[in-house]
């Protein structure tokens, strides 16, 4: 009970936080006012762009693999020339002409990029978003690796929505690679790219290369919680546990195809699991025995 309290309390909490973009309508009617008699105050017509790409409709850019977007959708019909007049007020001054006062080039091509997406004009999306890629992931700042990740994952999800494969899986794994390249491990750092790219397998129906990804995971993150077994500065349990949830994960899909291979790996999954989950007393030398067999 003491736990069904406290989740409720924090749920009733998260409940209660404010949107931000509640006083977006507002702010965007305050600038609207003071550009009347101040036109030439780019800064404050940036500020509101921002703002209104804010607000247009498009929770589904970052969720590719939703069923909301309709893919029959005219572009023609959500396109708002007033806002793409904007940005190109604001490329052709600034931009085109290097001239970073008040905006920044990568925050031009992400903000510019994501109108475009959500009013479903892919092919300039993806031209944005490869501008802010080749930008910035040869940098090495954290904002610019910041960038680089953003804009490979909207190229991603543009692609999945687009349903072009090949583009997909090419860009989540530049993605895995990078993450690699900054990060360090690719068995723990990378967890959520590594998922996307099973998504990607399964959306396009890929099931021997889904199946042969993930014991691959399965294996690299057990073998590399050897490796770094002590090292202090590793999350050992970490990289265990995301390896066993690997297993999980592949022990879904083996049933989902109805594999062969699912009686192999259900024995496999009995010696890790004690009540669905990792058993806490499994020795090193218990969990190789284990591993060796997959």
């Amino acid at each position: 009970m003491k736990y069904l309290y406290l989740l409720l309390l924090l749920s009733s909490i998260l409940a209660a936080q404010p949107n931000p973009k509640t006083g977006y309508p507002q702010r965007i009617a305050d600038i609207t006012r003071i550009l009347e008699n101040d036109s030439l105050n780019d800064p404050l017509r940036w500020e509101r762009l921002t703002l209104q790409v804010a607000l247009l409709d498009g929770d589904w850019v970052y969720q590719p693999f939703s069923q909301y977007l309709n893919a029959e959708t005219n572009p023609e019909k959500l396109r708002i020339k007033t806002y793409e007049k904007e940005f190109e007020r604001i490329y052709r001054n600034y931009i085109q002409t290097s001239n970073f006062n008040f905006v920044k080039e990568r925050d031009f091509y992400h903000q510019r990029g994501l109108y475009f997406m959500k009013t479903r004009q892919f092919t300039a999306a993806i031209a944005d978003y490869k501008q802010l890629l080749a930008s910035n992931i040869s940098q090495a700042a954290w904002e610019s690796q910041h960038f680089t990740f953003l804009a490979l994952d909207m190229l991603f999800n543009i692609y999945v929505i687009g349903n072009d494969f090949t583009q997909a899986l090419q860009t989540i794994n530049v993605k895995l690679e990078e993450e690699q390249k900054r990060l360090g491990s690719r068995y723990y750092s990378c967890a959520n790219s590594s998922y996307a790219k099973v998504k990607l397998f399964d959306k396009f129906d890929k099931r021997e290369d889904l199946i042969t990804y993930l014991k691959q995971l399965s294996k690299e993150n057990f073998e590399y919680y050897f490796e770094k077994h002590q090292d202090k500065n590793t999350n050992l349990k970490g990289v265990k546990q995301l390896g066993y949830s690997h297993v999980v994960l592949l022990i879904r899909y083996l049933k989902k195809y109805e594999s062969p291979e699912l009686k192999k790996y259900n024995a496999i999954y009995r010696k890790l699991s004690k009540r669905n989950r990792m058993k806490e007393n499994l020795t090193d030398n218990d969990l190789k025995t284990i591993v060796a067999k997959m």
